[in-house]
């Protein structure tokens, strides 16, 4: 039981740590200008499937596509990462060369989630994958949760929302990583605060044990 809390706490704190990066972040983008949430439209072009379906005809030319980042693999002075949007995944290639130092750079920081808008054009990797050679990177919104201050000391961002209040008591109860160690109810009525449509913004939070990957920490344990 000691056992089990104990790992409670340490994800529980995990998560406190990328929220707090994650914030960190957005305030740096809004600080140079940079406010993801100012955008309300992006024109899209073609996409993902659409994409495969016509590559002999789209093959060198330009597109636009958004969606939401699922993977990223930085190299060095290129990297490739995978859009998803609502037909589908896509690769891109992302260079330095061809972005410029500050955008390449601004795309490092990027995390899983986000949504982001790529223009480019179409091509096939020595592997055969067809995939969009970015030109112009747009960070549309960042993966950030919505914050909820803590119910009990109503300073901090909660961490938890305890579900046990709110299925016995009709009572929406949400804590931050101190007052959760107080709190009277069942730990294992504890759920994290993060992007999903149960905590009311829809987006997956990312993986804390493995971040570059779209993928929730039950299924890549």
């Amino acid at each position: 039981m000691a056992e089990a809390q104990n790992q409670n706490m340490e994800k529980e704190q995990d998560l406190g740590k990328l929220l707090k990066v994650r914030r960190e972040k957005l305030s740096a983008l809004q600080e140079v200008g940079k406010d993801p949430f100012l955008i309300t439209k992006y024109d899209v072009t073609h996409h993902s499937e659409e994409i495969r379906a016509k590559f002999e005809e789209l093959e060198n030319k330009k597109v636009s596509v958004a969606g939401r980042l699922m993977s990223k693999r930085v190299m060095g002075k290129a990297s490739f990462c995978h859009v998803q949007d609502l037909e589908g995944m896509i690769q891109c290639y992302v260079a330095r060369d061809s972005l410029g130092e500050e955008s390449y750079a601004d795309f490092k920081k990027y995390d899983i989630g986000d949504l982001v808008g790529i223009e480019g054009f179409v091509f096939k990797t020595k592997t055969g994958e067809i995939s969009v050679h970015a030109e112009k990177l747009t960070l549309l919104s960042r993966n950030n949760p919505h914050e909820y201050l803590c119910s009990e000391c109503g300073k901090k961002p909660a961490a938890v929302i305890c579900m046990e209040c709110l299925y016995e008591f009709l009572n929406e109860v949400f804590l931050c990583e101190d007052c959760a160690k107080t709190h009277a109810c069942d730990e294992e009525m504890r759920l994290n605060v993060c992007n999903s449509p149960r905590m009311g913004v829809c987006g997956y939070g990312g993986s804390i044990k493995y971040p570059d990957q779209f993928v929730p920490d039950a299924q890549t344990t």
